[in-house]
């Protein structure tokens, strides 16, 4: 795959996985879905602005977003809220590594 696949697939995923989480916490799905998109798209422009490599970096910097866009400054989702998009926006691209890794080992 390309980046641009890639790149497509970790947006829809983190939208997708987003308002999940929400709407599992009992918050509006698009609350969710918009403010982990909005997280995800500032956590690859800082990486990529700046040049970072580190996947720990890229975590810690995606939940900062997600801290300062959905809390703080745009959705006022509460921490709950916020855990839950959290826990939902990372759990749809490991299972897709999961898979990907596992199809891989099963052909070698």
């Amino acid at each position: 795959m390309d980046i641009t696949t890639l790149g497509v697939i970790m947006l829809a995923s983190a939208f997708i996985g987003g308002g999940l989480g929400a709407h599992l916490a009992s918050a509006p799905f698009w609350k969710g879905a918009v403010s982990s998109l909005i997280a995800v798209v500032l956590q690859v422009v800082i990486a990529v602005f700046f040049g970072i490599d580190n996947l720990l970096i890229h975590f810690v910097v995606y939940l900062i977003m997600l801290g300062l866009v959905g809390g703080r400054l745009m959705m006022k989702l509460s921490a709950k809220t916020l855990t839950s998009v959290a826990l939902g926006t990372l759990l749809i691209p490991a299972l897709a590594v999961l898979m990907i890794d596992v199809g891989v080992q099963s052909t070698r």
